[in-house]
């Protein structure tokens, strides 16, 4: 079953092309196909970006001025959101919903940065994650096991990152919104925040790279055999 799986994974991830920097108008026409974090077999695919009303009676931003960067390292996968503008009496926010799959995701976090504020103003960053299901509205009805996020700044207060843990996981339908709210006296800066999922290796890829490693030792032992009589004679 396991096999099965990885082999059905790897062959989504294979259609989908490489995650590139764009506006979310961009990664809403990737459509169901997406795109994937990364260029190795196993690396998780994005997809299915759809605008979401918000929640809080908040202005939504053209998406074409949001702007979407792929996180490709080792272990974390995943993307930075970020739109410049101020809000001053007024609440600006982009709310969109997408899926991620992929083999062996076992953490997330959230961060923000680059946001300021004063008064009353705030800027805070909601993700709302059902793990091995599907939402059947906005942020309700989760199929599977429910995870929220919250990071936010203030004037005077702030919670840069927030994260959870789970047991091995391939599928996430994600909520995820970035409000600017100016308050009734204040103002709130434009942000950029991250979501970056935690993937471990396949085993089959730490068996590989062990016995790369035991080929090259033995090589370079073999080598230094080799050599030895040579030196030893001048």
């Amino acid at each position: 079953m396991r096999i099965t799986f990885l082999l059905i994974t790897l062959a989504m991830t294979a259609s989908a092309g490489p995650c590139l920097v764009g506006s979310l108008s961009d990664y809403i026409s990737l459509g169901a196909g997406g795109c994937s974090l990364g260029a190795t077999p196993d690396a998780p695919v994005v997809k299915g970006f759809t605008i979401t009303p918000g929640l809080f009676g908040a202005t939504p931003l053209d998406p074409g001025f949001v702007t979407i960067t792929p996180i490709d390292l080792p272990s974390q996968k995943g993307i930075n959101v970020a739109y410049s503008t101020t809000a001053v009496l007024a609440a600006l926010e982009t709310f969109f919903q997408f899926q991620i799959t992929g083999p062996n995701l076992v953490g997330v976090a959230q961060t923000l940065a680059s946001a300021a504020v004063s008064g009353d103003g705030a800027v805070t960053g909601l993700t709302n994650l059902c793990r091995d299901g599907s939402y059947a509205g906005a942020i309700f009805g989760c199929s599977g096991t429910d995870h929220s996020l919250t990071v936010v700044e203030l004037d005077g207060f702030s919670l840069p990152m927030d994260s959870a843990s789970f047991p091995v996981s391939s599928f996430f339908d994600v909520f995820f919104e970035l409000t600017l709210d100016g308050g009734l006296a204040g103002t709130a800066i434009g942000a950029s925040s991250s979501l970056v999922f935690t993937q471990t290796p396949e085993p089959g890829a730490w068996a590989l790279t062990l016995c790369g490693g035991l080929a090259l030792a033995g090589l370079r032992y073999r080598s230094s055999k080799q050599t030895s009589p040579s030196r030893s004679n001048q």
